[in-house]
C-alpha cells in the first residue's frame, strides 16, 4: 500500500495577493525653481502619492485621484508616464500578514504654481495614513526619497523637468 503524504493546510501556506497601483510625481514651478510634492507615509518613509487602481479606472486616472486624495492637489496636467516598479512586502494594515506583490505605474504631473498641499485628516486606526505632505526643491528630491526602487522613476522625472520637455 502506497503511503500518502499529509496535505498541508492552507493556513500554513503563505498568502500572496497581487495588486495594481498608480502614483504620481507632481512638480510645480516656483520662483526658486521647480519643487516636487512628497509625503511621509504610514511607514515613516518619504515618498510620492500612490494607491490602488479601481475597477474600470485607467492607471493615469488612478494616479491623479490618489494625488488628490493624499495631498489635495488638483488641476494637474499629465506630462508623461515615467515607468513602473514591482514591489513585494508583508501588509500591516488592510490584509495583515499577507504578502503583497504590487505593480505600480508612475506618471509625471505639473501642478499650478499656486498649488498648496493639504493632507487629509488622519484616517481610522489600522488604515494607512499620510503623516505629512510638503514641497521638495528639485535638487533634493533624490536625497529625500526613502525608497531605492524609485531611483529610476525619480531620475526620469528630474530629467524631463530639467530638460524643459514639459
Amino acid at each position: 500500500m502506497a503511503q500518502t503524504q499529509p496535505q498541508q493546510s492552507l493556513a500554513h501556506k503563505p498568502l500572496v495577493r497581487y495588486e495594481l497601483s498608480a502614483g504620481g510625481l507632481v512638480y510645480r514651478e516656483h520662483r526658486r525653481g521647480p519643487a516636487f510634492a512628497m509625503l511621509i507615509d504610514s511607514y515613516g518613509k518619504t515618498t510620492f502619492p500612490k494607491g490602488h487602481v479601481r475597477r474600470g479606472e485607467s492607471v493615469a486616472d488612478a494616479a491623479r485621484r490618489e494625488i488628490f486624495e493624499e495631498l489635495g492637489l488638483s488641476d494637474l496636467k499629465k506630462i508623461r508616464r515615467l515607468g513602473k516598479i514591482d514591489i513585494e512586502f508583508v501588509d500591516k494594515y488592510v490584509h495583515k500578514g499577507t504578502t503583497i506583490r504590487k505593480r505600480i505605474y508612475y506618471f509625471l504631473f505639473k501642478a499650478p504654481k499656486t498649488s498648496k498641499i493639504k493632507v487629509p485628516e488622519k484616517r481610522e486606526k489600522g488604515k494607512e495614513t499620510i503623516h505629512k505632505g510638503f514641497w521638495v526643491p528639485i535638487g533634493s528630491v533624490e536625497k529625500v526619497s526613502s525608497y531605492k526602487d524609485l531611483e529610476d522613476i525619480i531620475k526620469s522625472a528630474l530629467s524631463a523637468v530639467q530638460a524643459k520637455l514639459i
